[in-house]
């Protein structure tokens, strides 16, 4: 930390100056001034981190000085120097934007407790920003700027924000609990990750501390107590407070490693676990065999594939990101070929949700949840059939039961005894389509799920849904889905 010190008593001046150099060598004094004009000036050209001034000092004394610094919105950290007598400028000096007082003679412990908080404070404010730090029972712990720190980022799994705001009462209340010498819980970022900080006069920072396990164990207990269990530990040791801001960037950035390592993880271990790393080969033939489940409709089969292709992925040690990747594609690829035969493209109801799902999974756990709910959806049975009058839901059941030997409006009338233009009427009613069109929509349905399976060639198709004229087949087939058969089985 950079301090000035600007004070009109040069013996003052000087104790003050050596006292700092004694308590940390985090703090720097990097100017002082006899009055307040000079030390206004000193402030505004080199922009320190703390100011110790003087209430009383010829030329322009302290109060002076902090209406200028407000005005200047200079940003540093103001300490106030006053006498008994001088009490009542001490308290002007607050309301002006002082951070603490100081009553005259200072003593090494006001000044060391009172440089350790603002130290505290503006390592959190370069972190966080002044409007984003918040301290939960900051009062009861004062970190030491020249001692190591246990610094750990907590990832939790949950994804809503009444399941974060969940967590982080769960967290607080546990951390809380277990009471370290020091332990600071720190509220991060949107997505609801946080920092613990931990640090002991006893602790030399070249092994974990003790109380780290003792609050990782029972934080972990607390919130699986609540129904969370996919939260990630990422911790490292940071050589002194100063150091912090730098020293935490890795810990909010890497926390998909544990779909890897493990949900806790030291720092220094993803980097030997990276070495380790083999290139991960995409598991086409999964992918293949479980979009042959889908048109087949085997839903046990589409499930168990995909549990297969998780097996796969974790066979050897793989990159967390490439495990990620490929399961999106897999993901993707299943509920893209669901949409297609349910005849809802690509947008498929759910698809963007469990999609992220998968792409925000940061656990083994939580990967194979995200996994296995794609296949649960792909499985489905997909929309509930609309309910329509019984004289067209008859009509449409005839559409699906008879549609490879062909049938047509009117023998769909004479089964039901009415007439062809009555029927034709009642289904472009309540369905909004002719019954042409709906013969015309199942078959397409089902030449999907056959090109899908990749065993039959396109004019076999044709004749299993009933065009006997292959050609008028892929014309009509063009006509639903922009494609050819053969453009779609290569696509898809």
């Amino acid at each position: 930390m950079r301090i000035i010190v600007v004070e009109d008593e040069r013996k003052t001046r000087a104790g003050i100056i050596r006292l700092i150099g004694k308590l940390s060598s985090d703090y720097e004094v990097v100017g002082e001034a006899e009055d307040g004009r000079e030390g206004l000036a000193l402030i505004l050209r080199l922009q320190p981190d703390i100011v110790i001034l003087d209430v009383q000092m010829p030329v322009m004394n302290g109060l002076e000085m902090l209406e200028e610094l407000k005005r200047s919105r200079n940003g540093a950290k103001l300490v106030i120097l006053s006498g008994h007598s001088e009490f009542e400028y001490a308290r002007q000096a607050v309301r002006l934007g002082a951070s603490e007082y100081l009553m005259k003679p200072i003593t090494a412990d006001d000044l060391k407790q009172t440089l350790r908080q603002l130290h505290q404070t503006i390592v959190m404010e370069k972190l966080f920003g002044a409007e984003r730090t918040d301290i939960r029972d900051s009062s009861r712990v004062k970190l030491m700027p020249e001692r190591p720190l246990w610094a750990a980022a907590i990832h939790p799994g949950a994804a809503d924000e009444h399941s974060l705001q969940q967590t982080w009462q769960l967290l607080h209340d546990a951390i809380k609990s277990t009471s370290p010498e020091a332990a600071l819980l720190l509220e991060r970022a949107a997505d609801g990750s946080s920092i613990l900080l931990g640090q002991t006069e006893a602790w030399d920072g070249k092994s974990r501390p003790a109380f780290a396990d003792r609050l990782m164990e029972d934080t972990d207990a607390v919130l699986r107590a609540g129904g969370l269990n996919d939260i990630v530990w990422i911790w490292r040791t940071v050589e002194r407070l100063s150091m912090l801001p730098e020293g935490l960037g890795d810990l909010f950035e890497l926390p998909f490693w544990a779909i890897v390592i493990g949900n806790r993880i030291p720092l220094e271990d993803i980097a030997s676990a990276e070495r380790e790393c083999m290139p991960l080969q995409y598991p086409i033939s999964l992918e293949i065999k479980a979009k042959k489940a889908i048109s087949g409709a085997d839903k046990g089969m589409i499930a168990e594939t995909a549990r297969q292709f998780l097996d796969e992925c974790f066979r050897e040690r793989h990159r967390p990101q490439d495990i990620l990747e490929a399961c999106y594609r897999f993901a993707s690829s299943v509920l893209h070929v669901r949409g297609q035969l349910e005849q809802c493209g690509s947008d498929y109801q759910g698809d963007k949700e469990l999609l992220l799902a998968v792409s925000k999974a940061r656990t083994r756990q939580g990967l194979q949840q995200a996994l296995l709910a794609v296949a649960a959806k792909a499985s489905s049975d997909g929309p509930a059939a609309e309910m329509y009058g019984l004289l067209v839901n008859k009509a449409l059941h005839m559409v699906r039961e008879r549609y490879s030997q062909g049938i047509s409006l009117e023998e769909a009338a004479a089964a039901l005894n009415i007439t062809p233009e009555y029927l034709s009427t009642l289904v472009n009613r309540e369905t909004g389509k002719t019954f042409t069109a709906h013969l015309k929509e199942t078959r397409v349905a089902r030449a999907k799920e056959l090109l899908l399976s990749g065993e039959l060639k396109a004019f076999e198709i044709s004749a299993r849904v009933g065009y006997a004229d292959s050609k008028y087949f892929c014309r009509v087939f063009k006509e639903h889905t922009g494609m050819t058969p053969v453009e779609y089985q290569k696509k898809h």
